[in-house]
């Protein structure tokens, strides 16, 4: 065991068996031998510090505001230790459901008649929300090898696009965007008049350094962008994220609009996030060394790694489905098709290294061969690639 309570050992010990008997929401469904890899959801534990901040409450009432203002404060001290990100507390508003708050920021920041752009894969609760909201969505691909698509990003906004939607890092392909790159859309959107919804939950998952949209020059003004440590830290079921604004009055704008939705955030949420962002990062770096034996066990493979997040974005061999993974590799996967791109597969890796690589062995021959032109790799910057693998499964730079 680490110094931080990250146990490899006591993981690699665990069975599919004993996985299925902790309940989890990912592993509900699977029958007896499935593996359950379609969930964005992790089986390696959560911070022995998160989980001695949530046993001392004593109460489960409703939040305060003082455990709302820790956690902006919170939060605003991880982004400038670890991002190089200055971002001032009273910019930071807590909420309760990512997909919810997303439809009500939409709502606010375009019209009846507005589109919203987004560029896929991507994670498609968030384009749902949108139109849910009434907006027309427009999708716009990635480019072959894998980067923003800035010229059709471009056409869609002079069509009536008010709202970009950007994944920083890309779920599902792990695809990080370079400043150079983001630069490039911060001038596309300030030419338009238009706003972007960053979406960086995933951000603490990388393995290499990533840069905020609002960071980079004359994106901060436009640019609204979702964090949280549901993901890093396994809390997603507690309920907290954060949007950071582009001004403090467009922070209190919001509340106004919404005055009882930070209340109704979970006080287990707001005090796990606090303790999450100010004490669990000796946790994390042990959790992406330890996820680094998956990143190992794809290349091995003959497949690449993601250079941030948990998940392999494989393409699938013709004719080959996700029910048929399920029904001839018994792998739960989560279908492309929802992310915007048919014939692919997401699967979740974060689980004990023993499980991925049985999972990665039943799965490899269900997976396109031959790379092609028209397989990406995920990179951190074009022309950077991780590995060239004999397999069409990857998002190549």
């Amino acid at each position: 065991m680490t110094p931080s309570g990250f146990d490899p050992e006591a993981l690699d010990q665990l069975t599919i068996s004993d996985l299925r008997a902790r309940g989890s929401r990912r592993w509900a469904d699977a029958h007896d031998g499935e593996i359950a890899a379609g969930l964005a959801e992790m089986d390696l534990g959560v911070a022995p510090v998160i989980l001695d901040r949530v046993r001392a409450l004593n109460r489960y009432g409703y939040v305060t505001s003082a455990e709302l203002v820790a956690v902006a404060g919170a939060c605003s001290e991880w982004l400038a230790a670890h991002r190089s990100w200055a971002v001032e507390p009273d910019r930071i508003a807590v909420v309760p459901d990512v997909v919810d708050a997303v439809q009500r920021l939409v709502e606010l920041q375009t019209g009846p008649g507005d589109a919203v752009v987004v560029s896929t894969p991507s994670y498609a609760p968030l384009a749902a929300a949108a139109r849910r909201a009434g907006r027309r969505v427009v999708e716009v691909p990635l480019t072959a090898v894998g980067r923003l698509n800035l010229a059709d990003i471009g056409q869609a906004l002079r069509g009536g696009g008010r709202l970009v939607m950007l994944c920083q890092p890309q779920n599902p392909t792990g695809t990080i965007s370079g400043p150079v790159e983001l630069a490039g859309l911060a001038e596309l959107v300030r030419q338009h008049g238009a706003q972007v919804l960053s979406n960086e939950v995933h951000a603490p998952l990388s393995r290499v350094p990533l840069h905020a949209y609002a960071s980079v020059p004359g994106a901060s003004a436009h640019s609204t962008t979702i964090v949280s440590a549901s993901k890093t830290f396994n809390l997603s079921g507690l309920k907290c994220a954060q949007l950071i604004f582009a001004s403090p009055a467009e922070c209190a704008q919001w509340r106004r609009a919404l005055p009882r939705l930070e209340s109704s955030v979970p006080v287990l949420g707001a005090v796990a996030t606090t303790a999450a962002y100010r004490l669990g990062d000796p946790w994390r770096r042990d959790l992406l060394d330890y996820l680094g034996r998956s990143d190992a066990l794809l290349l091995a493979a003959g497949l690449c790694a993601p250079p941030a997040g948990y998940f392999a974005w494989l393409r699938l061999a013709d004719r080959i489905t996700t029910p048929d993974l399920r029904r001839r590799a018994q792998v739960i996967a989560a279908d492309g098709a929802t992310f915007g791109a048919s014939g692919w597969a997401r699967l979740t890796l974060a689980t004990p290294t023993p499980v991925v690589a049985d999972l990665l062995q039943r799965v490899t021959p269900f997976l396109a061969r031959h790379s092609s032109g028209a397989s990406l790799v995920p990179s951190t910057s074009p022309g950077t690639s991780h590995h060239k693998p004999p397999f069409s499964g990857c998002w190549r730079a």
